[in-house]
Formats: C-alpha cells, structure tokens, sequence
C-alpha cells in the first residue's frame, strides 16, 4: 500500500442491503482525461443522484481502471466531491474499499492472487524472452503500472499476430495473464498503438467484476457496467448490462450494441435513473 492510502474525499453512503452493483471505467467515463472536458462530465448530476437515490434503489458503484491507485487518487482531486464505494485499480489486479475516506485493501483479493501462483520475479523473466524474440515493447508511464500489473505499449507491425501469439505462448509458460487492447487516443495512448499488459491469471476487469458481484450478492443480471474503449469489452460483456457512453472511441462504438446518447457520467446517470 502506498503513502496516498485516502482518497481526496468520502464515499457515498452504502447501503444496507446492496442490490445492483455498478462498475465503471475511469479515464473518459467516470472522468474526463482532458481538462477541457471536465465540465461535461456531469459528475456532480450523479453524486446528486447518488445522494438522493442511491441508498434507497441500493447502489454500490466504483471504478475499475487501467490507472494505479496513485493516479486514480491524483485525478479524482478537485473533481470528485463524494467518492465512489470501491476502486479495482490496476486492470482489476488491486482492490480497494474506500471506507470512510480511507483505502482499504481486500484481503480476500489479495488471497485469491496469491493462491494464483503469480510471481513479480516472473515478469522479469517474461520479458527478458520476449526482447530475445525482438518483439518490442515500451514500458508505460507509472500511472499505468501497479503492484501486480505491468503494462507496455506495442506499436502496430505487420508481424503483429504472430508477435502477439509468441507472447501468449511465453505467458502462459509461467501463469501470466496477458491483455491486448487497442490504444485509445483520447485518453492519452499514442496511435496505432496496442497495450500490452501482464497480470495474475485471476485478474482482469471481467475478474473483478464477477469478484463484486459474489462479493456484495448481487445477481448478475443487476450488475451495470461502463466504458469507452476496448479494453472494457471483458467486463461490458460480463455485466448484466454494458454500455459505452457516447465519447467513446469512434471504433469501440461501431462494435459494441449498447451506446448511450451521453457522455462520461450523464451517460451513467441516464441508466441508473432508470432502475
């Protein structure tokens, strides 16, 4: 755990019989990645419906986010003014409930990765063989590293199949998770570009989200999920419901079914209104 072990405000008010579980994706859903674009956000829309309703339809709602803890915290700083109930940082590979402010790790989380047989000292050793097959891959910002997560980007090849398949082969040799997701722009990502991510095998936003829901006794059927670019395609498809809000990644919206007519929060919003 980290020294920033709170987040910048206090969550929401859980409810005392949890019966829909909400997970949503943070860069360019939840919040904004441009500054330019906090003001269309429509946080505040939604932690006023949260305040209002959110107990009694018996919400619990949270991030899971590509982003570590550390950025999650960073970036929700003089934006949001209530927190969410939990954030799976990391990919998923980090959970969080946020109790009274503080951050408190899952310890039944942190069991699970454990017993997955994941170790870091494997990484290492994954990628040492990836570079002997001149497969490159460049090594993300911290904000997108965490404690059992390492991510890379990969820029787009004409060998990208057999590149990917190699590394596949090479992860699964050592119980590694790998996820391969098309770059968006707008969060940040450079173009033409994949990120490459490594993992416990138990983890992964799909992972997480099945996790809550067993976790809170939720049926399936009343978990939300939302996103706004490919790599929240696992957990859109695990969910009950999943949607892309409307500023999603123009290519992510020509493949998924559900697109709300919103963007970021307004998006959220629109659908937990109608519970």
């Amino acid at each position: 755990m980290n020294s920033l072990n709170k987040m910048p405000c206090k969550e929401f008010l859980y409810p005392s019989v949890a019966k829909y579980l909400v997970c949503s994706d943070m860069d360019e859903t939840y919040i904004p990645f441009a500054e330019k674009n906090k003001s269309l956000g429509g946080v505040k829309e939604l932690e006023h419906f949260m305040a209002s309703e959110g107990i009694n339809k018996g919400i619990v709602i949270g991030l899971i986010t590509g982003s570590n803890i550390n950025s999650v915290i960073k970036k929700s700083t003089n934006y949001m003014a209530v927190s969410v109930h939990f954030i799976c940082a990391s990919l998923g590979s980090e959970l969080y409930w946020v109790k009274d402010g503080t951050l408190v790790p899952s310890k039944s989380w942190h069991k699970r990765i454990m017993q997955s047989g994941y170790k870091k000292e494997n990484v290492t050793t994954l990628l040492k063989l990836i570079q002997d097959n001149n497969i490159n891959l460049v090594r993300q910002t911290d904000d997108y590293q965490g404690v059992y997560k390492d991510s890379f980007y990969y820029k787009i090849t004409s060998n990208i199949d057999n590149d990917f398949q190699k590394i596949e082969e090479i992860a699964h040799k050592y119980s590694i998770k790998t996820s391969f997701t098309k770059c968006n722009v707008s969060a940040g990502d450079p173009e033409n570009s994949f990120d490459v991510e490594f993992m416990p095998i138990c983890c992964g936003k799909d992972e997480a989200l099945s996790f809550l829901c067993n976790n809170i006794n939720v049926i399936k059927n009343n978990t939300f999920a939302f996103g706004d670019s490919f790599n929240d395609f696992p957990m859109l498809k695990n969910a009950g419901k999943g949607f892309l809000v409307s500023n999603a990644d123009p290519l992510a919206k020509e493949m998924w079914h559900s697109v709300l007519k919103e963007p970021y929060c307004k998006g959220i919003t629109s659908v937990l209104r109608e519970i």
